[in-house]
Protein backbone atom coordinates (compact mmCIF):
# COMPACT_ATOMS: atom_id res chain seq x y z
CA UNK A 1 0.00 0.00 0.00
CA UNK A 2 1.29 3.62 -0.85
CA UNK A 3 2.42 5.36 2.30
CA UNK A 4 0.29 8.67 2.17
CA UNK A 5 1.64 11.53 4.08
CA UNK A 6 -1.34 14.17 4.94
CA UNK A 7 0.73 17.51 5.22
CA UNK A 8 -2.39 19.77 6.37
CA UNK A 9 -4.51 18.68 8.92
CA UNK A 10 -6.64 19.97 11.94
CA UNK A 11 -6.83 16.63 13.97
CA UNK A 12 -5.71 18.06 17.61
CA UNK A 13 -8.87 18.10 19.68
CA UNK A 14 -9.69 21.89 21.32
CA UNK A 15 -7.70 23.99 18.75
CA UNK A 16 -9.25 26.33 16.10
CA UNK A 17 -11.11 24.23 13.82
CA UNK A 18 -9.79 20.87 14.74
CA UNK A 19 -11.52 17.89 16.65
CA UNK A 20 -13.83 18.32 18.53
CA UNK A 21 -12.47 15.84 21.08
CA UNK A 22 -9.63 13.15 21.78
CA UNK A 23 -12.48 10.16 20.46
CA UNK A 24 -12.89 12.45 17.62
CA UNK A 25 -9.49 12.89 16.89
CA UNK A 26 -8.57 8.74 16.83
CA UNK A 27 -11.75 8.44 14.42
CA UNK A 28 -9.99 10.88 11.89
CA UNK A 29 -6.78 8.86 12.32
CA UNK A 30 -8.17 5.10 12.20
CA UNK A 31 -10.13 6.70 9.23
CA UNK A 32 -6.62 7.99 7.96
CA UNK A 33 -4.81 4.33 8.20
CA UNK A 34 -7.83 2.62 6.49
CA UNK A 35 -7.56 5.30 3.56
CA UNK A 36 -3.34 4.68 3.12
CA UNK A 37 -2.42 7.66 5.00
CA UNK A 38 0.65 6.68 7.27
CA UNK A 39 1.73 10.15 8.45
CA UNK A 40 -0.57 13.29 9.51
CA UNK A 41 1.41 16.75 10.28
CA UNK A 42 -1.06 18.44 12.66
CA UNK A 43 -1.54 22.01 11.25
CA UNK A 44 -3.22 24.19 13.91
CA UNK A 45 -4.20 27.84 12.65
CA UNK A 46 -1.66 30.81 13.58
CA UNK A 47 -3.17 34.07 13.04
CA UNK A 48 -6.34 35.28 11.74
CA UNK A 49 -9.58 34.58 13.53
CA UNK A 50 -8.25 31.62 15.42
CA UNK A 51 -5.71 32.95 17.26
CA UNK A 52 -2.01 32.07 17.85
CA UNK A 53 -1.58 28.78 19.51
CA UNK A 54 1.62 28.26 21.21
CA UNK A 55 4.06 26.02 19.95
CA UNK A 56 4.39 24.14 22.98
CA UNK A 57 0.65 23.22 23.32
CA UNK A 58 0.78 21.96 19.77
CA UNK A 59 4.35 19.87 20.54
CA UNK A 60 2.34 18.18 23.85
CA UNK A 61 -0.92 17.74 21.72
CA UNK A 62 1.04 16.04 19.27
CA UNK A 63 2.42 13.89 21.84
CA UNK A 64 -0.44 12.84 23.28
CA UNK A 65 -2.43 11.94 20.19
CA UNK A 66 0.79 9.73 19.10
CA UNK A 67 0.21 7.89 22.66
CA UNK A 68 -3.53 7.63 22.69
CA UNK A 69 -2.78 6.28 19.11
CA UNK A 70 -0.34 3.54 19.90
CA UNK A 71 -2.65 2.11 22.79
CA UNK A 72 -5.38 1.92 20.13
CA UNK A 73 -3.02 0.28 17.59
CA UNK A 74 -3.25 3.00 14.97
CA UNK A 75 0.14 3.56 13.62
CA UNK A 76 -0.11 6.41 11.91
CA UNK A 77 3.00 8.69 12.69
CA UNK A 78 2.02 12.74 14.21
CA UNK A 79 4.05 15.42 13.32
CA UNK A 80 3.49 19.39 14.37
CA UNK A 81 3.40 21.84 11.76
CA UNK A 82 0.98 25.00 12.02
CA UNK A 83 -1.03 26.83 8.76
CA UNK A 84 -0.07 30.42 8.85
CA UNK A 85 -2.33 33.19 8.23
CA UNK A 86 0.82 35.21 6.61
CA UNK A 87 2.09 38.85 8.10
CA UNK A 88 5.09 40.62 7.18
CA UNK A 89 6.34 39.10 10.06
CA UNK A 90 6.36 35.66 10.07
CA UNK A 91 9.50 34.06 9.02
CA UNK A 92 11.33 36.16 11.82
CA UNK A 93 8.54 34.70 13.75
CA UNK A 94 9.07 31.06 12.81
CA UNK A 95 13.02 32.22 13.39
CA UNK A 96 12.37 32.60 17.12
CA UNK A 97 10.10 29.57 17.65
CA UNK A 98 7.06 31.35 17.65
CA UNK A 99 5.60 29.60 14.64
CA UNK A 100 5.98 25.42 13.42
CA UNK A 101 6.99 24.76 10.06
CA UNK A 102 5.58 21.52 9.19
CA UNK A 103 7.55 18.95 10.77
CA UNK A 104 10.16 20.46 11.68
CA UNK A 105 11.29 21.12 8.62
CA UNK A 106 11.97 24.30 5.96
CA UNK A 107 8.32 23.85 4.55
CA UNK A 108 5.64 26.85 5.78
CA UNK A 109 2.13 26.27 5.11
CA UNK A 110 0.76 29.70 4.35
CA UNK A 111 -2.30 31.21 4.05
CA UNK A 112 -3.73 34.36 3.31
CA UNK A 113 -6.59 36.89 3.78
CA UNK A 114 -9.09 36.36 0.51
CA UNK A 115 -8.70 39.98 -0.50
CA UNK A 116 -5.00 39.05 -1.02
CA UNK A 117 -3.71 39.94 -4.64
CA UNK A 118 -0.72 38.55 -6.59
CA UNK A 119 1.88 41.30 -5.28
CA UNK A 120 1.16 39.61 -1.79
CA UNK A 121 1.58 36.07 -3.42
CA UNK A 122 5.12 37.09 -4.85
CA UNK A 123 6.58 39.34 -1.70
CA UNK A 124 5.22 36.63 0.72
CA UNK A 125 7.19 34.13 -1.43
CA UNK A 126 10.52 35.82 -1.79
CA UNK A 127 10.06 36.91 1.83
CA UNK A 128 9.54 33.24 2.97
CA UNK A 129 12.66 31.79 0.87
CA UNK A 130 14.95 35.06 1.55
CA UNK A 131 14.35 33.44 5.25
CA UNK A 132 15.42 30.01 4.09
CA UNK A 133 11.72 28.49 4.10
CA UNK A 134 9.47 26.95 1.37
CA UNK A 135 6.25 28.46 1.53
CA UNK A 136 3.24 25.88 0.67
CA UNK A 137 0.39 27.91 -0.41
CA UNK A 138 -2.93 26.63 1.30
CA UNK A 139 -6.41 27.13 0.12
CA UNK A 140 -5.10 28.87 -3.01
CA UNK A 141 -8.43 28.70 -4.78
CA UNK A 142 -10.05 30.77 -1.67
CA UNK A 143 -7.98 33.63 -3.36
CA UNK A 144 -10.02 36.24 -5.69
CA UNK A 145 -6.97 36.83 -7.58
CA UNK A 146 -6.12 33.11 -7.97
CA UNK A 147 -9.12 32.73 -10.11
CA UNK A 148 -7.33 35.54 -12.31
CA UNK A 149 -4.13 34.13 -12.29
CA UNK A 150 -4.00 30.60 -11.80
CA UNK A 151 -1.42 29.28 -14.25
CA UNK A 152 0.52 32.36 -13.52
CA UNK A 153 0.85 31.77 -9.82
CA UNK A 154 1.75 28.29 -10.35
CA UNK A 155 4.24 28.70 -12.82
CA UNK A 156 6.28 32.01 -10.67
CA UNK A 157 5.21 30.59 -7.08
CA UNK A 158 7.07 27.37 -8.18
CA UNK A 159 9.85 28.95 -10.08
CA UNK A 160 10.56 30.84 -7.07
CA UNK A 161 10.72 27.96 -4.25
CA UNK A 162 7.16 27.93 -3.43
CA UNK A 163 4.75 25.27 -3.70
CA UNK A 164 0.32 25.24 -4.20
CA UNK A 165 -1.56 23.09 -2.17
Amino acid sequence: MAKIIDTHSHILPGIDDGAGSWKEALCMLKTAQAQGIRRVIATPHWGGPFGYTDPVQIRELCFTLQEKARRHNISVKIYQGQEVMYTEEAADRIANGEILTLADSRYVLAEFIRESGIREFFGSVQRFTQSGYSPIIAHAERYESAEKISGRLERTTKSRGAYIQ
